[in-house]
């Protein structure tokens, strides 16, 4: 195990991941000030829609991607790139798929989750950036497994910043509110995915289907997906049922509160995106138990550390980086 460049790529995903997934925190004075509560709740909403829709488009080949990857090394360049071939056609016909029938799903959507209080494009253009994301998180997840962590960042960063600027570029402009937050989204996943695409182009064939791959690739990922369901269903079960038997402004509340915890999450997530590759390689070493054991003492040593100082100064957060409305 190469603790040193584990250690190394640590630190890269976490200054990236803080100066993506910071950029939203520290939008929020502004954010705040923007959207009211009701409207904020839509918009969690919105994101609960999309990232089911994305759950369902992937269909855990993520990890199928990751698995067969590393399996395919010994065969060289050309294996490796028939895997992530695969995938991104599996995604892009399967996703297509799923967008269309969604679409069609639309009005019934906006009538159990949003009460109409949404346009139906506004929900479609949703949906049409799961796709799209979907694309640019299949573009990152190869620069993790080829160890380009600086890659993975840049990535980040540019779907983040994008989608920031459009929102912000809209509401200043336009007087937009919900609207630019959901052109901002799909501006964000559609140049990212494009992004994503240029920059793992030696990995690419378009001249040809490698549909006889997805058998192996779907035998490995769908039963995972349970799994992936069950933790979605675990991890947003508190903000349907604040949707549902509080209401909209509850739910606003609640999502900036949330906020918050991406000051702690970001370490954890960057211990968690630096140990994918080492993990996988380490399944192979000899010393692979006793790696896999020193790293998750470590993760849930940190882990403990982290919520402790995160819960001392979560209030002093709150007041400092939020709109009176929403103390």
């Amino acid at each position: 195990m190469k603790w040193k460049n584990l250690g190394k790529d640590t630190v890269i995903y976490g200054l990236g991941g803080a100066l993506s997934r910071g950029l939203g925190f520290f939008l929020l004075p502004i954010y705040t000030r923007i959207f009211s509560t009701a409207e904020y709740g839509s918009i969690e909403m919105l994101l609960l829609t999309s990232n089911l829709v994305s759950l369902v488009i992937s269909a855990a080949t993520d990890s199928g991607q990751s698995f067969f990857f590393f399996k395919e090394k010994e065969h060289g360049h050309a294996a490796q790139k028939g895997v992530v071939n695969a995938v991104l056609q599996w995604r892009l016909i399967w996703g297509l798929c799923i967008v269309v029938l969604s679409s069609f799903l639309t009005p019934m959507i906006n009538e159990s989750f949003f009460n109409f209080q949404l346009s139906n494009w506004e929900i479609v253009l949703v949906i049409v950036s799961a796709l799209f994301t979907q694309i640019l998180t299949q573009c990152s997840g190869l620069f993790r497994l080829i160890f380009r962590p600086k890659g993975y960042i840049l990535l980040s960063l540019c779907q983040t910043t994008v989608a920031a600027t459009t929102t912000l570029s809209l509401v200043f402009i336009f007087g937009m509110t919900i609207k630019a937050y959901v052109i901002g989204l799909a501006s964000g996943a559609l140049i990212g995915s494009i992004v994503g695409i240029w920059n793992i182009r030696s990995y690419l064939d378009f001249s040809k289907s490698y549909f006889n791959l997805w058998p192996r690739i779907l035998k490995f990922s769908l039963p995972l997906v349970p799994e992936a369901l069950l933790f979605y269903i675990v991890t947003t079960a508190d903000r349907w049922a604040i949707k549902a038997y509080l209401g909209q402004d509850e739910l606003g509340l609640f999502a900036v509160a949330t906020k918050f915890t991406m000051v702690f999450a970001m370490a954890l997530e960057a211990c968690r995106q630096a140990w994918l590759p080492y993990g996988l390689a380490a399944m192979n070493d000899k010393d692979g138990p006793k790696s896999l054991k020193a790293a998750a003492t470590m993760y849930f040593g940190m882990g403990v550390i982290g919520i402790i100082i995160f819960s001392l100064v979560s209030p002093l957060l709150m007041y400092f980086f939020t709109a009176p409305a929403y103390h």
